[in-house]
């Protein structure tokens, strides 16, 4: 099981393994039975995001599986930025070290209204100890943390909660290390 604003997998690779070929897959919610099976088409060699985002009702939950684009090189880190904070307000993620500041998503919008993301992994940057801070669309700062992130590793930056939310649905962001 994971738990709300957490990911499957470790701290160095969120990835699990799946079979390739058409599978009946279904994910759980809670501790009922799943609603429903689907058959999906588990490619070999492919690598996927599949995030369940806002409240679930009734075993149902809203769901986006994409298929990610990996790429490596041997000196940056690579990062895209998923807004799954419920609500009206479009956020920003920045990552600060002290020599430089990575825009990697600029007023991005609720992926819920907006039905799409970065798939590929398109920010990049040296690797090294950073801050990271969510922005709201009027330059308030969120949330913010310090990380440290490393060379030849692609991050998604998850934001969850709810616009205007306190504790357990204040916003926050989630790293995810995704290897290949």
């Amino acid at each position: 099981g994971i738990a709300f604003g957490q990911a499957s997998g470790t701290a160095t690779n969120s990835y699990l393994d799946a079979r390739p070929g058409v599978q009946s897959t279904v994910w759980q919610v809670g501790t009922t039975t799943p609603a429903e099976a689907k058959f999906f088409q588990w490619m070999p060699d492919a690598y996927y995001t599949l995030l369940q985002y806002d409240t679930a009702i009734g075993n149902v939950a809203p769901v986006i599986l994409v298929t990610d684009n990996i790429t490596i090189n041997d000196t940056m880190a690579k990062g895209r930025f998923i807004n799954g904070v419920a609500g009206n307000d479009s956020l920003s993620l920045w990552l600060i070290s002290s020599k430089d500041t990575v825009k990697v998503a600029n007023k991005y919008p609720y992926l819920g209204r907006s039905g799409s993301f970065l798939t590929d992994f398109s920010s990049s940057w040296k690797p090294g100890p950073r801050r990271m801070e969510l922005i709201d669309q009027h330059g308030v700062v969120l949330f913010s943390e310090d990380i440290d992130l490393a060379e030849k590793i692609n991050y998604s930056f998850v934001a969850f909660g709810e616009t205007g939310g306190i504790g357990g649905k204040a916003p926050v962001v989630r790293k995810m290390a995704q290897l290949q």
